[in-house]
């Protein structure tokens, strides 16, 4: 039988959370896409109706999902035992870490 229980935002750390509220306040354009983050993830964040809007991450992301919505990605982490989701890294689509590639020498 499934829980019921809604999930919730949550932060692992002061800085996670401060980087976080920092981002939407740099890109006040952008506040609607934390509401619809915020918001969709509660539902279910595992999956969204809109194909590519929430993609779980391989290799050694497995386990974190990206939110994709506008110009804004947000790396989380849902914990299925607490109900509650970790946003871990918020950006633009060219500074987000899964994405960014190493140099080679």
């Amino acid at each position: 039988m499934p829980d019921n229980t809604p999930w919730k935002i949550d932060f692992f750390d002061e800085e996670i959370k401060t980087e976080y509220e920092i981002y939407f306040k740099k890109h006040s354009d952008q506040k609607s896409v934390k509401m619809s983050f915020e918001k969709d993830v509660t539902i279910n964040p595992y999956y969204h109706p809109k194909p590519k809007r929430i993609i779980p991450l391989k290799g050694k992301y497995k386990g974190q999902y990206r939110y994709k919505k506008s110009d804004t990605r947000i790396i989380y982490q849902p914990d299925s035992a607490t109900q509650k989701i970790y946003p871990l890294e918020t950006g633009t689509a060219t500074n987000i870490s899964y994405k960014v590639k190493s140099k080679k020498k």
